[in-house]
């Protein structure tokens, strides 16, 4: 099952261009996003997070579309098991790993 998916996610603006970006992250992997200035890396995670409009391409949470679907996605709380070390309200999250 794929948490996240971007389709050909594009973003415009005066002196940058996001283009054709498209990934998937699957349930229960560790993943890295990485890259040089200007790469994009915050757009991209603004658009992930509904904080900017995309021009086209569409960004998928637990197959349902953002776009017009943001109440019906569910919350790390909602959905146990994404985050199953999720506790509670107070945002935390328990580490398997002992020290």
């Amino acid at each position: 099952m794929n948490i996240v998916e971007l389709t050909d996610v594009c973003k415009t603006y005066p002196s940058f261009l996001l283009k054709e970006v498209s990934f998937s992250l699957e349930k229960g992997k560790i993943t890295g996003f990485i890259g040089r200035n200007g790469a994009g890396k915050t757009t991209t995670i603004k658009s992930m997070l509904n904080m900017i409009h995309t021009d086209s391409g569409e960004i998928s949470y637990f197959g349902l579309p953002l776009s017009g679907n943001v109440p019906h996605i569910p919350s790390a709380q909602e959905h146990k098991d994404f985050m199953p070390l999720y506790q509670g309200n107070t945002g935390t999250i328990s580490s398997p790993i002992s020290s």
